[in-house]
């Protein structure tokens, strides 16, 4: 979750009405839609328009401001710019997570430790659908010899030979038309992650996918590997 820039302007005195919680905590109108305006950030509850602008073509959330501002009041409803600079960036991210969970399914954090989060739901909800194909297997390889082969089946949680070892493997759907083949996503937990190169993976993933519920998301449209935290490569597949 990033955090606003404006939590450090602390200059200037709000002269306008937030729409999230209905104070005045705004520099500039509402209505503003310069650069300035589109990234100001409200000194009460924090709400900021870029990239929730309500009513707006560019903006995939409805009503983001009456939702800011329920996720606000749900936490309390405390006054961001009376806290220290390091309280805001700490209430500004609930903030944000109170928000997205009122559009998204987002794992809890004893979800994630456990593993019981409802993994269907976290890939689906973002237009990751299920999918099987008996003329496909995802093989890993470890280089100590080990090796594990699973049926292809997206979004589902696989472990190899230790729980922490653990990883989903998701698709993109086919554009008809486009000519170009489905991507291939390797979620895998941070066993699998923390110490791997960064080559291959997306630094920004869905909400609740990554960094919440996974470690990492790389890229499997072809051989990806590896290194667990027993600093031994592994190497993941799709094989006919």
């Amino acid at each position: 979750m990033r955090n606003h820039n404006g939590l450090n302007k602390e200059k200037g005195e709000p002269k306008y009405t937030c729409p999230a919680c209905k104070q005045t905590g705004l520099l500039l109108d509402a209505s503003d839609r310069s650069p300035e305006g589109c990234c100001q950030i409200c000194r009460i509850c924090g709400f900021h328009y870029l990239p929730y602008i309500p009513n707006d073509s560019f903006s995939p959330i409805k009503d983001a401001d009456r939702k800011w501002g329920e996720a606000w009041k749900d936490l309390g409803a405390e006054v961001l710019f009376d806290k220290t600079p390091e309280e805001r960036v700490e209430y500004f991210t609930k903030l944000q997570y109170a928000f997205l969970g009122k559009y998204y399914y987002i794992p809890t954090d004893e979800e994630c430790l456990n593993r019981t989060f409802d993994v269907e739901l976290l890939f689906s909800q973002h237009g990751y659908l299920h999918k099987s194909d008996s003329a496909r297997k995802i093989t890993v390889k470890c280089e100590d010899g080990r090796y594990w082969e699973f049926a292809f089946e997206t979004n589902t949680l696989l472990y190899l030979d230790d729980p922490e070892k653990n990883f989903v493997v998701s698709e993109d759907n086919e554009q008809p038309g486009s000519g170009k083949p489905a991507r291939i996503y390797l979620c895998v937990s941070e066993y699998l992650s923390k110490l791997s190169s960064g080559e291959r993976q997306y630094r920004g993933f869905e909400i609740g996918i990554f960094p919440e519920a996974f470690g990492g998301v790389y890229s499997l449209d072809d051989e990806c590997v590896l290194v667990g935290l027993d600093k031994k490569k592994y190497c993941f597949d799709i094989v006919k």
